[in-house]
């Protein structure tokens, strides 16, 4: 099994974090017992920014295949990540990414996809959710202000041929009710995936990979975000009882 290498989500312009499942992997059974966890990783971005990556095991678990980048757009963060698998073994996986934000600094334009893949290295993209504004969202409420949080309301499922992404966004409008949940059938894919119509995700090369590994910069980063991550979950900093 990987590494966990997750830095955490930020706003790009402002560095406010983003509540996201940077220490949560999530994990899906395929056909014939295979296994698929992914989790937000910035390997791929020599520890510049949390991409989604995903790893399989086809013998319960005892050995893992080498994490690829899920994201198409390796240029800014993805995360909070779902996973599940079809009947006939197409994988899916959605994720939450910031590639139509801009540089205002007052917005965080995010969108919401669905990767599909027959392999798990070669994907399709199709978008579920158009932009939104996730500096709407509501900041979480850990002993100090842990970042935009849109709860934890995402999922993924397929029924017969069609992924069924849950999945929560900002509303933009309303302060009293900032987000809202939604079940997303109808913009899923239902054809099987097929080679010639998707698009490749390059995972970083080794050798980047461990000369940043050992980036001391790097490390505190993943350290900081699971600290912060831990302390936004525990009990007694969210006034749970």
């Amino acid at each position: 099994m990987a590494d966990d290498l997750s830095v955490g989500t930020r706003d790009p312009e402002t560095g406010q974090p983003v509540r996201d499942a940077s220490i949560l992997p999530e994990i899906a059974v395929g056909p014939g017992g295979s296994l698929f966890v992914v989790w937000q990783d910035a390997r791929f971005s020599a520890g510049a920014r949390d991409g989604i990556a995903l790893t399989r095991s086809d013998d319960g678990g005892l050995n893992w295949s080498a994490p690829v980048r899920v994201n198409a757009n390796g240029a800014v963060a993805a995360f909070l990540p779902s996973v599940s698998v079809r009947a006939d073994g197409t994988i899916g996986v959605a994720y939450f990414d910031f590639r139509a934000n801009t540089t205002d600094r007052n917005t965080l334009l995010t969108d919401y996809w669905l990767a599909r893949s027959s392999n798990g290295t070669v994907w399709q993209e199709t978008q579920i959710a158009a932009a939104f504004d996730l500096a709407f969202a509501p900041t979480s409420t850990a002993t100090a202000p842990e970042g935009f949080f849109l709860g934890d309301y995402q999922g993924l499922v397929s029924v017969g041929t069609t992924f069924v992404p849950l999945f929560a966004r900002t509303n933009n409008g309303n302060p009293a009710n900032r987000t809202d949940v939604f079940a997303a059938p109808a913009v899923s894919a239902t054809a099987a995936v097929t080679a010639g119509a998707e698009s490749m995700s390059a995972a970083a090369p080794t050798g980047a990979l461990e000369i940043y590994r050992r980036s001391p910069q790097w490390q505190r980063s993943v350290q900081d975000n699971v600290a912060r991550a831990l302390r936004a979950r525990r009990p007694e900093t969210r006034g749970d009882r």
